[in-house]
């Protein structure tokens, strides 16, 4: 999730590496991991700073027209669906026939010492565990235009505020990050093809599991897209309000086949990571996405990761950790 408005650029031409096949350097520096564990008793020191002025808010990054198609993934398992399940109690006093609280705010520390802030949402987990969906960039920072584009690194601590409302008390609490899983290929430059994270949460202070207490919305991997799909996402505006948007979507480029779009959604500051549902209902439904990214000369198109093998392996690597 990265600060402020920027339309980043960098050369579309020769965007093809070709990599030899060679026993690592033993001095080499290793190659960061796709995983990371956070220390869940850590103090936050972002909490004071929610909601901060939109010009330091995290908003889906604008890039040019053109994305650096490298390669599709190949679908190993076909179309399939993990079932979400609903809540264990009963709605919570006073929420709304609309509101979605499995949605919320996602924020951390960056290695820069600035808070980020962000939107993911919870999504079937096994039992004694919850799982958020979110994107790659709102855990794990890039920064700068490419060919400058440099990785921050792994946000320090990761704190999730469900049903998050501006200026209203927290209605299930705080829980704190304790794993985050990323697309591997995502740490080799931050190619928003795969900007798609997994957050593992730990029980409140009161040992309930958030996934006891909100709907665990189901996962969808290699959904077909020839139909084009009606999808509803949701997102922080503004950090100010939790909205919506519902319409159908594509393959953002065919031949590649790692991302999907949906046009007329604007997208602000806060939405990153904010899934994207099919067949969705106040208490059913399947994530098949998360907000990305949007182009410089289509501001009103926002783009998802397309939820593919590789998708279903970084949940299951993390879900089952």
């Amino acid at each position: 999730m990265l600060k402020g408005t920027r339309t980043l650029a960098w050369p579309v031409a020769a965007v093809l590496l070709v990599l030899p096949l060679s026993i690592p350097d033993a001095g080499a520096a290793p190659r960061p991991a796709a995983e990371r564990t956070w220390d869940a008793a850590a103090d936050d020191p972002c909490e004071a700073s929610i909601p901060r002025a939109a010009a330091e808010l995290g908003k889906p990054p604008s890039v040019p027209a053109r994305l650096p198609a490298r390669r599709g993934h190949a679908t190993k398992s076909g179309p399939h669906r993990l079932i979400g399940t609903p809540p264990k109690g009963k709605a919570r006093h006073g929420a709304s026939a609309t509101a979605n609280d499995s949605v919320g705010l996602l924020y951390g520390e960056d290695n820069d010492g600035k808070c980020q802030f962000s939107t993911a949402s919870v999504v079937i987990s096994p039992v004694g565990k919850t799982v958020l969906a979110t994107a790659a960039h709102s855990v794990y920072i890039f920064k700068g235009e490419k060919p400058n584009r440099r990785p921050v690194g792994w946000l320090h601590k990761v704190f999730f505020i469900p049903a998050w409302q501006k200026g209203k008390p927290y209605p299930y609490g705080k829980f704190a990050g304790i794993r985050g899983r990323v697309e591997p290929e995502w740490l080799v430059n931050g190619d928003y093809e795969n900007d798609l994270a997994f957050v593992l949460l730990k029980p409140d202070a009161r040992g309930r599991q958030l996934s006891d207490l909100v709907t665990q919305f189901g996962l969808e991997f290699n959904k077909p897209m020839d139909q084009k799909p009606r999808m509803t996402l949701f997102g922080y505006y503004d950090l100010d309000r939790l909205t919506t948007c519902e319409g159908p979507t594509t393959f953002g480029f065919p031949a590649v086949k790692k991302q999907i779009k949906m046009r007329n959604c604007l997208t602000t500051e806060g939405s990153s990571g904010g899934p994207w549902y099919a067949d969705y209902t106040v208490t059913y439904g399947y994530v098949n996405g998360v907000t990305s990214v949007v182009l410089s000369n289509e501001p009103s198109t926002v783009y998802s990761v397309y939820f593919d093998d590789v998708a279903y392996d970084a949940y299951k690597d993390l879900s089952e950790s």
